[in-house]
């Protein structure tokens, strides 16, 4: 019994200090770091730029029901990547990750939408989108949907943003929209200037259990005032009150810019008021 406990202990050091040495490489991509281990653990590093998964680090790693010993480190280094928006680098461990049949969780492609993000690669998000439950056997919801519209959205692709939107809900059941799908999608219309679209799905939230926040009515007061639409920008803010949504500063801001750009400054000055 000692001795398997101390075969543990060694174990857990070794397989703690390569984890330690690989972190180490992020920021190092002249030093090359050499370690001993199964040599049939991988067919070879992944390396790129100056990162390196070292060989060996999850060797004789043991199974325990869909968990593997070993997969909590591929998630960290997933976590890693993405805050640097290291993309590249994320598509070769999720390749290592199905080359050994290890398990995907959602969170592993919230973080690689978030690298998306960073990289300004909004297509990359679509893409992985699409390939995870076929490739990687990991169920798509309404997070990691959410997480690649707002990708898109932020980098300006509002039509395939749209498209996105439509394809998924209308062909995935495991997605079903919340507010803040509501809200991006409110979004990306009105900045298109496709307002009667959008105030089409602001009234359909409520027949889908989703109730406007002050975002919402925000987004679409600002869109409103755009386009000159200010008596039903401001029949939403009286809206809001019925529905005892409080009207927050940016809801005020949206109308009092809205309200003055028209050169309607009487209302305005009863907004400031």
């Amino acid at each position: 019994m000692n001795c398997l406990v101390l075969r543990r202990k060694f174990w857990t050091f070794e397989f703690v200090s390569s984890l330690s040495i690989y972190i180490s490489s992020r920021h190092s991509s002249e030093t090359a770091y050499q370690l001993e281990g199964s040599s049939d653990a991988f067919d070879a590093p992944i390396q790129e730029k100056g990162t390196l998964i070292p060989n060996g680090i999850f060797g004789d790693a043991t199974t325990r029901g869909s968990y593997k010993l070993g997969d909590s480190t591929f998630y960290s280094i997933i976590e890693r990547n993405a805050e640097y928006g290291n993309v590249v680098d994320l598509e070769k461990v999720f390749q290592e990750m199905k080359r050994q049949n290890r398990s995907f969780v959602e969170k592993n492609f919230i973080f690689f939408f978030r690298a998306c993000g960073k990289a300004e690669s909004p297509l990359k998000a679509i893409e992985f989108f699409n390939r995870m439950a076929g490739e990687f056997q990991c169920k798509q919801t309404v997070r990691s949907f959410n997480c690649v519209l707002n990708v898109v959205i932020q980098q300006g692709l509002y039509y395939e943003a749209l498209e996105f939107h439509d394809n998924v809900i209308c062909n995935n059941n495991n997605v079903l929209p919340n507010n803040l799908t509501f809200n991006l999608v409110i979004k990306a219309l009105c900045r298109l200037g496709m307002l009667s679209r959008a105030v089409d799905m602001f009234r359909e939230m409520t027949a889908l259990k989703c109730e406007p926040d002050a975002y919402t009515y925000c987004t679409l007061m600002d869109g409103l005032c755009k386009v000159d639409r200010l008596d039903d920008a401001m029949a939403l803010l009286d809206e809001m009150l019925v529905e005892r949504c409080l009207p927050t500063a940016a809801t005020y801001n949206a109308l009092i810019n809205g309200l003055c750009r028209k050169g309607d400054l009487s209302r305005a000055g009863k907004l400031v008021d």
